[in-house]
């Protein structure tokens, strides 16, 4: 059975980890909250060392007959690029 509320948080927040190329080896987070007609969207990333945080929050609105998943894909997206673009290297742990 295919719970869509569900279906779509996991999406933002997949869409999040997606773009920080998130591993088990990264201090990083993406908490996603549905609403009837938006979502809100939290990601955060953190240095190896925890001195350096890196938080970004944004809300998308759906229209009417929207494909709600990949706005929610998108918005991930956004945020994980947002957070990789301002911690780079600071985030990623040395190989």
């Amino acid at each position: 059975m295919r719970h869509d509320p569900t279906i779509i948080a996991i999406a933002a927040e997949r869409g999040a980890l997606s773009a920080l190329e998130g591993s088990c080896k990264t201090a990083i987070g993406a908490h996603a909250r549905l609403c009837e007609t938006s979502l809100n969207l939290i990601v955060e990333a953190l240095s190896p060392d925890g001195r350096h945080r890196f938080r970004r929050e944004s809300e998308v609105t759906f229209a009417p007959g929207a494909d709600r998943e990949a706005a929610a894909r998108a918005l991930g997206l956004e945020l994980g690029r947002a957070i990789l673009e301002e911690g780079g290297d600071l985030i990623a742990l040395p190989d």
